[in-house]
């Protein structure tokens, strides 16, 4: 667990030489089972999505081998991610299904929320968009009363199916939330919503402030690779206000990340 706060945190090497000492220990305690996590936290650092696949495949197989349904739906969950970000949504739609299946016989509320959120981004991403909302609703319920990354996951929902005012009102609420916590991650995607709202509004002064705060964020931390859709955002804006040259730097450091 320190690897991984090193890894969000952008100490990056500390984070690699913590999770290979927590698998050197474990693997001298034979504790095979216990060998999941750190396998899981070290596929979402490789460098490739190839990489990342055949690591979650691994895990996959050793949860599967000791029963260990927990395990095996976050291996499931983590290679739908992985399928997303190599734009096979299909895969990714089939790995969150058997996901959610998991997490649903090991009775995991948290689990199942959290899938069902990924399961409502790519209804957005996939144009399903009434399908989006009864998804990250059903994410809702079953999620803790204060869960901001189920409300974010509504209100991206509320956007794409153009319900601005209510996704505004929701994300408002998950700014205050991730601003206590300092969840940096959330607290970007929060204000780059924001950032896109402001532009379907035409308020393009206020979406370069929110959509700026929330570059200047994923400098800090950004295992997500977050800073793309900012990047493409900030061009749209400066589109928008005929600041071509502005526009094309801020495209070309997208593609470029």
């Amino acid at each position: 667990f320190l690897g991984r706060f090193y890894w969000y945190t952008g100490q990056l090497n500390i984070a690699w030489e913590t999770l290979l000492e927590s698998l050197d220990l474990l693997q001298r305690l034979g504790a095979r089972e216990h060998r999941l996590l750190p396998l899981l936290f070290l596929a979402e650092m490789q460098e490739t999505l190839e990489e990342s696949a055949s690591m979650y495949k691994e895990c996959l197989v050793l949860a599967r081998e000791i029963g260990d349904q927990w395990a095996a739906g976050h291996a499931l969950l983590l290679l739908g991610i992985n399928s997303v970000r190599a734009g096979d949504y299909q895969e990714a739609e089939a790995s969150w299904q058997e996901a959610l299946k998991n997490f649903k016989q090991n009775r995991d509320p948290g689990g199942i929320s959290f899938t069902l959120g990924w399961l409502s981004m790519l209804a957005v991403d996939r144009g399903r968009y009434q399908e989006a909302v009864s998804l990250a609703q059903e994410s809702i319920s079953v999620a803790r009363e204060d869960d901001s990354i189920a409300a974010y996951w509504l209100a991206q929902a509320l956007c794409a199916n153009g319900r601005y005012a209510q996704a505004q009102e929701l994300l408002q609420q998950v700014l205050v939330l991730s601003r206590e916590t300092d969840d940096k991650p959330l607290l970007s995607q929060c204000l780059l919503y924001l950032g896109e709202i402001a532009i379907q509004t035409g308020d393009y002064a206020r979406a370069e402030e929110r959509i700026q705060e929330s570059l200047a964020l994923t400098v800090i931390s950004d295992p997500w690779g977050f800073a793309v859709r900012n990047h493409d955002a900030l061009g749209r804006v400066d589109l928008a206000q005929d600041e071509y040259l502005q526009s094309r730097g801020h495209l070309q450091d997208a593609l470029r990340i």
